[in-house]
């Protein structure tokens, strides 16, 4: 008998593999509430416990570590074995991360707890993002974009229902009711999710021709090992080190920025819904962007704009309504980073180990989560404010435009 995704291999034509799609932006949509929902978290466990906010933070740390540092190795075991059984257990243990964590009772137990589920979220985020890459080779950009809209925009939808969950019954039953959430989606999710046969292309599709200066792949497969040979693709990465600390900055610590601005609580979560929002959709529109005008100048253009819009936060930020408007701006030229990247190393390296190509690539965003959660934090203890950590990030996001500059950042040798 057919496995669920078997009604739906890589043979069947065009319209088929959405499917995978769609059940991959479900996965992720439940994936982000670890990054995007966890700011609901931060207060009421330190009204509880008064662990302080530096050691708070340092569970968001832990997170984007895990859940990075996991994805250069489930993206070798899904390119060599396929995804699915490595996404059930991924599906069981993210949901567990959170059931745990509405029991620990010290920093070490939330730790452990938070980390624990970390792991989960970091394999499906790698299955799903190179689910895109590896279906939709003549859509990359926008197939990316759909597939993180749903890491990026789930907290939108779930991040109500968490924060009155949280008002009216603590954030224990939070954590508890949306693990036990977790578990069935993500376990469904994964009985679905699969990858094409390594010769599927779409029908009466080809690889780009050199005269289409817009879009093209690379004929040569690039192991793991090229590709760190290649400069590029350190280029790539220290630029999303730069670009990925301001959003994550944001998302983890938007409650206390909030708080510190004396900004009213009905308008923070308001903030906690449309940036979450705005992060999602804006995926989708920088994806097909670049697939419209090339990778380099879309990533130069945004990254220039949401470091543009850093320095109107620290200057405009403590007016309530521009505090929503510029979080939410912020959101939407920043989440696009998690579509621009998957996208360049399928163009520049190929599908055939992309989900462990683009996994060693993200373990930037670890080091861009030590400087949005620990690092920032220490930051604004020292200087009282957010004035400095967010101007930091504004000047880095700047560099960043300048390394990926079409002129300057060429696509390696072996590209057609």
């Amino acid at each position: 008998m057919k496995s669920i995704a078997g009604i739906y291999e890589s043979r069947q034509k065009g319209g088929r593999r959405w499917v995978f799609i769609v059940a991959a932006i479900a996965c992720m949509m439940l994936g982000s509430l670890y990054q995007y929902s966890w700011a609901l978290f931060v207060l009421p466990i330190n009204e509880e416990f008064r662990w302080g906010f530096p050691a708070i933070q340092l569970t968001f740390t832990i997170y984007t570590w895990v859940a990075t540092w996991v994805q250069p190795l489930a993206g070798l075991v899904a390119d060599r074995y396929g995804p699915r059984r490595l996404n059930m257990i991924a599906g069981v243990v993210a949901g567990i991360g959170w059931i745990a964590s509405a029991f620990a009772d010290s920093p070490l137990m939330l730790y452990f707890s938070y980390g624990l589920g970390s792991l989960g979220v970091g394999v499906f985020y790698a299955t799903s993002v190179n689910t895109a890459i590896k279906w939709f080779p003549d859509r990359r950009g926008l197939a990316t974009g759909l597939v993180t809209f749903g890491f990026g925009s789930g907290a939108a939808v779930f991040n109500l229902v968490i924060s009155n969950l949280i008002q009216t019954s603590g954030y224990r039953t939070a954590f508890l009711n949306m693990g036990i959430v977790m578990v069935i989606v993500l376990s469904a999710g994964a009985l679905i999710l699969n990858y094409p046969h390594a010769d599927w292309k779409p029908t009466n599709w080809a690889v780009p021709k050199l005269s289409n200066t817009k879009f093209k792949e690379t004929r040569h497969q690039f192991s793991t090992v090229e590709m760190v040979k290649t400069w590029q693709w350190w280029v790539l990465y220290v630029s999303f080190v730069f670009v990925s600390s301001l959003g994550l900055m944001i998302s983890a610590q938007m409650t206390t920025m909030g708080r510190a601005l004396n900004i009213p609580v009905g308008l923070i979560t308001l903030a906690l819904v449309t940036f979450p929002l705005a992060n999602g959709s804006g995926r989708i529109i920088g994806g097909a962007v670049s697939d419209k005008i090339g990778r380099e100048s879309t990533m130069t253009i945004y990254f220039v704009a949401f470091g543009t819009l850093s320095f109107f936060m620290v200057v405009f930020a403590g007016n309530p309504i521009l505090f929503v408007v510029l979080v939410t701006l912020i959101g939407l030229m920043w989440g696009p980073i998690f579509t621009f990247y998957p996208a360049v190393i399928g163009d520049y390296y190929g599908r055939k180990n992309s989900t462990t190509n683009y996994g060693l690539t993200y373990t930037a965003k670890a080091w861009g989560g030590l400087l949005a959660g620990y690092v920032a934090s220490l930051l604004v203890l020292v200087f009282g404010g957010y004035s400095m950590p967010i101007v930091v990030s504004g000047v880095i996001s700047l560099v960043s435009a300048a390394l990926i500059f079409p002129r300057f950042m060429k696509a390696p040798k072996n590209r057609i």
